[in-house]
């Protein structure tokens, strides 16, 4: 058995190199050919020389193959229990990496639509309530008429029902204001974090390699 001892950056920089050798080797590779019974030689190379080499080029896929394995295996245990920083919030690596390519989209989806539903809302109420004003006015005109006798009291009363009848108000359920507030904050940190914490955890975390 073969061990190695390495950091995840050497780690990581290895696989890329063994997927580009692998993938180079199987590509280039014959591993049947056809030749008469007979012929001491296949392709212009002794049938013993062929034979050989293609059991060694073979053995040594199948060993690059092993080790590309293994050091994707302690890289993803490694992630799964190293941990990383970012803003006030503690991760594991795998967590922060899922965040980074997938998660962290939905919550800046999340953000968008409670900030364009709470935007949309404010204007409506604004506008509603300020076109409230003439109306209640038109309201008392109609209601009352120009008598003369009329209380003042009685006036401003119905003005005020009317308006309290009519006024728009936002039903928040959840605080959206503070939930869109902690969810921008939550975004900036992570997204100005995570590049930079996930480079010094990675050139400092060490794995054991075994194949």
């Amino acid at each position: 058995m073969t061990k190695e001892t390495m950091t995840v950056h050497e780690a990581l920089a290895a696989v890329k190199m063994l997927n580009t050798r692998i993938t180079d080797l199987i590509c280039g590779m014959t591993f049947v050919y056809t030749a008469k019974a007979n012929a001491s030689k296949i392709a212009g190379v002794k049938r013993e020389t062929l034979v050989k080499e293609t059991k060694a080029d073979y053995q040594k896929v199948t060993d690059l193959i092993k080790r590309y394995n293994a050091i994707k295996k302690a890289i993803s245990l490694s992630n799964a229990t190293a941990k990383v920083r970012i803003g006030e919030k503690e991760y594991t690596v795998a967590e922060a990496i899922s965040l980074k390519d997938i998660g962290i989209a939905y919550k800046e989806q999340l953000l968008k639509a409670m900030t364009d539903q709470y935007t949309k809302a404010q204007k409506e109420i604004t506008k509603s309530n300020t076109a409230l004003e003439k109306s209640a006015d038109d309201f008392v005109s109609q209601t009352f008429g120009t008598k003369d006798s009329t209380n003042a009291d009685d006036v401003e009363k119905v003005r005020t029902q009317y308006i309290e009848a009519q006024s728009l108000e936002m039903l928040d359920p959840i605080g959206v204001k503070k939930e869109i507030t902690d969810l921008e904050e939550e975004i900036s940190a992570f997204s100005a974090g995570i590049d930079s914490a996930l480079s010094i955890s990675n050139a400092t975390t060490t794995i054991e390699v075994e194949y």
